[in-house]
């Protein structure tokens, strides 16, 4: 992220590598994580749902005009052949890529990180405060969007605690991130990705 973002100089002309390093590796050690408790429920759709709803109701009502003009301008400085690709990478990875990495940062690793020092004795549904506060917490900081980051990020907490299946989180995650891509592509709801 560093190294594209830092080779962007502002708007990030090379999210599709990012996007493309990151699908490799998640690829290069799928055998690790077809060991974890993959799941998928409607409850978790449904989350993803509600999350999305929240994150849109939270959406200032006075958008950053200057970010969604810059956005959708360096968009439109590309070539055609690039702006599409950059478009459905910016896709693929906010319903595929990110969730995965993100839950298993956040709820993966974090959540019980912050319970014990040693993760593998922490079972995904053993639950404390501090775990899912300060989690939850640079979840919503991650995202700019620290209120409406904060209330995802427990919302994905509670949907892996509901089952202990980090796949749960991972669904929401999509669902939700599916929901936001939709908005920007069809309703023209561009400030949801500035």
């Amino acid at each position: 992220m560093m190294i594209t973002s830092a080779l962007s100089h502002g708007f990030e002309t090379l999210y599709p590598i990012r996007i493309g390093i990151v699908a490799v590796v998640i690829g290069y050690y799928r055998s690790i994580y077809r060991t974890l408790a993959w799941g998928g429920s409607w409850q978790a759709v449904m989350t993803g749902v509600l999350v999305f709803v929240m994150w849109i109701l939270l959406e200032p009502t006075q958008t950053d005009n200057d970010k969604v003009a810059s956005l959708t301008d360096q968009l439109a400085k590309l070539p055609e052949v690039w702006m599409i690709t950059w478009v459905v990478f910016r896709v693929l990875g906010s319903v595929i890529v990110i969730p995965i990495v993100e839950e298993f940062a956040f709820r993966g690793y974090l959540l019980r990180k912050l319970i014990d020092h040693e993760i593998v004795k922490v079972s995904p549904t053993q639950f404390t405060w501090l775990s899912f506060i300060v989690s939850s917490v640079l979840f919503g900081l991650l995202h700019g969007r620290w209120l409406a980051g904060t209330l995802a990020g427990m919302a994905f907490a509670v949907a892996v605690y509901r089952r202990g299946k980090i796949g749960d989180a991972i669904l929401a995650h999509g669902v939700a991130n599916a929901l936001i891509a939709a908005s920007v592509l069809i309703l023209g709801k561009w400030s949801l990705w500035a």
